[in-house]
């Protein structure tokens, strides 16, 4: 025969049983496996949602550039299609005069990736003179 804390006899119908009735009558009715669960659940979502969250801010990843180049309006345009070429989008755009310069600045969303392709056609960029981000 096993006994649980609260005195009531259970009839002995082999260990699992005993240990099972045992649980029950001492957890409050199996109370403390819910509550078991729901900690091991939030833990889970502890752990992936660290994960979820880099991935989420690795397709939006928002970067403003700076070019110094030759004033020309029409340059502007011609930056804005490097960037769509690409695939980021264009947020924003200013154009300052800066001496006998043109400083573009261009807000982009995108992935990391496109971003990285963005640099590497500015780098071979002949009318770019420096960039910056």
């Amino acid at each position: 025969m096993c006994r649980c804390d609260i005195g009531r006899k259970v009839a002995h119908r082999g260990v699992d049983n005993c240990i099972n009735d045992l649980v029950h009558c001492c957890n409050g009715n199996g109370r403390q496996y819910r509550v078991v669960v729901i900690a091991l659940t939030g833990l889970v979502i502890l752990w992936i949602f660290p994960k979820l969250e880099e991935r989420i801010y690795n397709v939006r990843e928002r970067r403003t550039y700076e070019m110094v180049s030759e004033i020309n309006r029409d340059r502007l345009k011609e930056l804005e299609g490097i960037f769509q070429e690409c695939g980021l989008r264009v947020q924003g755009q200013k154009l300052v005069k800066k001496d006998h310069e043109m400083v573009c600045i261009i807000d982009a969303y995108g992935p990391p990736k496109n971003h990285e392709q963005v640099m590497e056609k500015l780098l071979v960029e002949t009318d770019v003179k420096e960039f910056w981000y």
